[in-house]
């Protein structure tokens, strides 16, 4: 399933914190040396006290020079984001590229 157009906003915004509580999406653009501009859909699928867990997948495609690296939706990553002790966080992701394999 495609991600929605995202909604029109200045690059410059910054989220506040009621739009990023569990169960919201958001769009951001993140300029890349190699990719150069893309527009990314990142869903918070958990946020409390002790965990947070975001997904984040690009929604538009990117390319490098004249070939496509990313279709929509190829670039895909989850983090989480757990409490270990009060002043301690472990923090890992998954990555996945590519909705079938090149042939």
């Amino acid at each position: 399933m495609r991600s929605p157009d995202p909604p029109p906003r200045s690059p410059a915004v910054i989220f506040s914190p009621d739009e990023l509580k569990a169960g919201t999406v958001v769009f951001f653009e993140q300029l890349d040396n190699l990719a150069g501009k893309a527009i990314y859909r990142m869903h918070i699928s958990e946020a409390s006290e002790n965990r947070i867990v975001v997904d984040v997948e690009n929604v538009t495609t990117m390319k490098y020079l004249m070939l496509t690296l990313f279709h929509p939706g190829d670039l895909q990553t989850v983090y989480f984001l757990d409490r270990d002790a009060p002043d301690v966080w472990r923090y890992y992701s998954v990555v996945r590229t590519g909705r079938t394999p090149a042939a």
